[in-house]
């Protein structure tokens, strides 16, 4: 005990002022024998007796009421401990909502279990205990933004909201909850932090094997000023040896094509699990529709497998195709995958055709229509087969004045010398999101391309040109390509050196790169002895190409290849791209989408993984844009307007090694528990008797001051009751003769 005004504690020798008064009343008066009291001594020693315990109760009240006067000015503390309560706890609840909880275990979900302890914690929480919830995920959130106190009506409140929860298909960085917990404001007037985590155990997002984050939380730990404990508190269960078939993802070589083009998505499915999976089947699927089913042999521990499906989607929109594999394993959410396409009625293309050349043979135009469908604009004949391209043949004279933003991609086949005007557009063309394809003919020399599109490291290009090698009539002497990358979305069908020729073309005549000026560029075809022959560029929001070599026959064989017209689709679809919307993100990807802005359009909304919706804010002006960033959590969004005249499907991928079930290992659990304010395992709330604690007091200066009253109450009844005993009303005696 302590005292806040410890100098009234010089009061107390005043208790000796009854207990003098009490012994000078109790001093013997002097008796005079009066013969007829005799006959009355035996009937009152029964009432002295009484009187005696009075006065000693009399004198017990009036020592109290002195001794509480003086107490309560003293201003006495008492620790909370005296008193039966717990001492004050901040409270800091993490909970795990990664997809691993959604795991059954004995035919009840991880997560269930998880909420049975939650439920345990807060049934231990005093009012005077403190709340704060976090929610695991990839990047932690406080579920409420202040501590909340510990009565009943607020913990009802906080228990609902935490029922409302699921796990979700994301993964939960647990450590750096952990550390943001610990990074909270601190409340002093608490006994101590608890950090209480509530998880399945998966060993996936703990970090464990990491030395500097737990090093680094030893160091806040050891910085505050009240003690830290953090309680890591499992779900035991038997995952470890469960087999768990996963989609991991789904791969296509482009999402963005046009009306009837066949597409081919290819699912990896990997068996996550440590025991092997039985055959099972594949369910595919565009938007309700089914494509049919796909057979999955049996896998081993780690093992994976491809499948493959086609489609051609029949009208233009975005429609989502995902598939769904048929597997009893103990984690249904990882078993299907999705991939948003993007398609388009037609692409439209601006050719502008530098050639002076009047022979087809040595045009590029010519060729390059054709392998759109076209054939000989001039005289008015459409696609010669159902194409998903636009295109428009110019000039080169009219290129500064011809409006672009129309195009999704323009090709320069062979520009003669562009003026400043029509470069200028062009680069603000690309910036903005379009896609420029550069094909160098006999038409640009060295001079004029590194003034126009190199400018010394500013233009277009991302290199110069060197001198033009090779001879065109010397069809012996020639350069093969290499083999091009497999995993660039530009080469990727190219690489298909099964299906393609593209290790046939023969290469005569080119222009040479300078590739010495930068090191680091992106070259998209090399011929066999190293020398770049196609390079890129990202300029602002778009892309360039430049091709080293016609795109006719006067250079190469490139157009009688079967490669030709796959190299053609391919980049000028890799060109358009950037100017599509992006449907499929990665974690924490903003969704853009460009809306119509007119007044019938209304207001417009995003409906999230857990179908929740968020109003988002109306297009101003003459902003056309919607965006929203708070995309943590993997799954499904929809952009949807008021009268659902526009529905626009996203989709967030999920980490693959999530599905991962492997629970921390012992090693791993020693990195937490050698930190001696972790524990493991531990009831939740429990504290170590060991633990240095500064217990709070609390003072009780009015609970005396309430009990000073009711003794003086109770002392003046008692002194009213004596009086009356001892003095009691007697009526007049009448002597009658």
């Amino acid at each position: 005990m302590s005292f806040l005004s410890p100098l009234f504690l010089f009061g107390l020798p005043l208790i000796a002022i009854p207990i003098g008064i009490h012994l000078l009343n109790r001093r013997q008066q002097k008796l005079l024998p009066w013969g007829a009291m005799r006959f009355l001594v035996s009937a009152s020693t029964r009432r002295r007796r009484l009187w005696r315990m009075s006065d000693l109760l009399l004198l017990a009240l009036r020592v109290l009421a002195i001794l509480f006067i003086v107490s309560a000015l003293a201003r006495p503390l008492l620790p909370v401990t005296w008193l039966g309560q717990s001492g004050p706890r901040a409270v800091i609840l993490v909970i795990d909502t990664s997809m691993s909880t959604a795991a059954t275990d004995g035919g009840q979900r991880i997560f269930d279990q998880m909420l049975e302890k939650v439920d345990e914690l807060l049934d231990g929480l005093t009012e005077s205990d403190s709340l704060q919830v976090l929610i695991a995920r990839t990047t932690p959130y406080w579920l409420q933004e202040s501590p909340v106190e510990g009565n009943a009506t607020a913990i009802q409140g906080i228990r609902s909201a935490i029922h409302q929860l699921e796990p979700s298909l994301g993964s939960a960085d647990l450590s750096a909850a952990v550390h943001l917990a610990m990074d909270s404001p601190e409340d002093t007037e608490k006994m101590i932090r608890i950090v209480n985590v509530v998880s399945d155990g998966q060993a996936f997002g703990w970090d464990a094997e990491e030395a500097m984050p737990w090093a680094e939380l030893k160091r806040k730990i050891e910085a505050k000023k009240r003690p830290s404990l953090i309680n890591l508190d499992f779900v035991r269960h038997s995952l470890d040896d469960a087999a768990n078939l996963s989609v991991e993802r789904l791969d296509t070589v482009r999402t963005v094509t046009a009306v009837g083009q066949p597409v081919t998505v290819e699912a990896l499915i990997r068996n996550r699990g440590n025991q092997p999976t039985a055959a099972s089947v594949l369910h595919w699927y565009a938007e309700d529709q089914s494509l049919g089913i796909s057979s999955v042999p049996p896998l081993s521990p780690d093992a994976s497998v491809s499948v493959k499906v086609t489609h051609a989607f029949e009208t233009a929109g975005h429609f989502d195709l995902w598939c769904q594999v048929d597997a009893q394993d103990v984690l249904e959410a990882d078993d299907e995958a999705h991939l948003i396409f993007t398609i388009a009625d037609k692409l439209p293309v601006l050719v502008v055709d530098g050639s002076s050349q009047v022979d087809p043979l040595y045009t590029d135009v010519g060729y390059l229509l054709a392998s759109l469908g076209f054939g000989d604009q001039s005289e008015g004949e459409g696609p010669s087969w159902e194409s998903g391209f636009a295109p428009k043949t110019i000039p080169t004279s009219e290129l500064a004045s011809e409006v672009l933003d129309p195009y999704r991609c323009v090709i320069l086949a062979n520009p003669r010398r562009l003026s400043l005007t029509a470069s200028e557009r062009l680069k603000a063309y690309v910036e903005a999101g379009g896609g420029l394809w550069v094909v160098m003919g006999d038409a640009i020399t060295a001079e004029e391309f590194n003034e126009t599109w190199y400018r010394e490291g500013i233009g277009l290009s991302p290199l110069p040109l060197l001198t033009t090698i090779g001879d065109p009539e010397s069809k012996e002497d020639f350069k093969h390509l290499q083999a091009p990358s497999e995993t660039h979305p530009a080469t990727q069908l190219l690489a298909d050196l099964q299906r393609l020729d593209i290790n046939r073309v023969q290469i005569f005549r080119r222009h040479q790169f300078d590739e010495l000026r930068a090191l680091d560029t992106s070259v998209l075809l090399r011929l066999e002895h190293g020398d770049a022959l196609a390079v890129e560029q990202n300029v602002g929001q778009g892309r360039v190409i430049f091709l080293g070599v016609p795109l006719g026959l006067a250079w190469s064989n490139l157009p009688v290849c079967q490669s030709y017209v796959a190299l053609v689709h391919e980049w000028i679809w890799y060109l358009a791209a950037p100017s599509f919307e992006r449907h499929n993100l990665s974690l924490g990807e903003t969704i853009q989408m460009t809306v119509d802005n007119s007044p019938a359009a209304g207001d417009f909304s995003i409906k999230l993984p857990n179908s929740q919706s968020i109003s988002l804010p109306s297009p101003q002006g003459s902003s056309r844009g919607l965006s929203f960033n708070q995309t943590q959590v993997p799954g499904a969004y929809t952009v949807e307007s008021d009268d659902l005249s526009l529905r626009s499907p996203f989709y967030i991928e999920r980490d693959p090694e999530e599905s991962t079930l492997r629970g921390l290992n012992p090693e791993e659990l020693a990195t937490f528990t050698s930190i001696p304010s972790i524990q493991v395992g531990a009831k939740s709330l429990s504290i170590p008797k060991n633990l240095d604690l500064e217990i709070p007091t609390t003072p009780i200066a009015n609970t005396l001051l309430l009990t000073l009253l009711a003794v003086v109450v109770a002392e003046l009844l008692l002194a009213a009751w004596c009086t009356q005993q001892r003095n009691p009303g007697i009526s007049a005696v009448t002597m009658e003769g």
